[in-house]
């Protein structure tokens, strides 16, 4: 497996918000824990 661990939970998070069992503010709140570590 070749993503990291915050692809994976950034990913994971992203399906939890589209399955409807996440508000769109706790996923930005995943957005931006993961986005920039995976930027960099």
């Amino acid at each position: 497996m070749n993503k990291s661990l915050l692809e994976v939970v950034h990913e994971s998070a992203k399906d939890l918000y589209a399955a409807g069992l996440m508000d769109e503010e706790t996923l930005r709140k995943f957005d931006t824990l993961c986005l920039p570590s995976l930027k960099g």
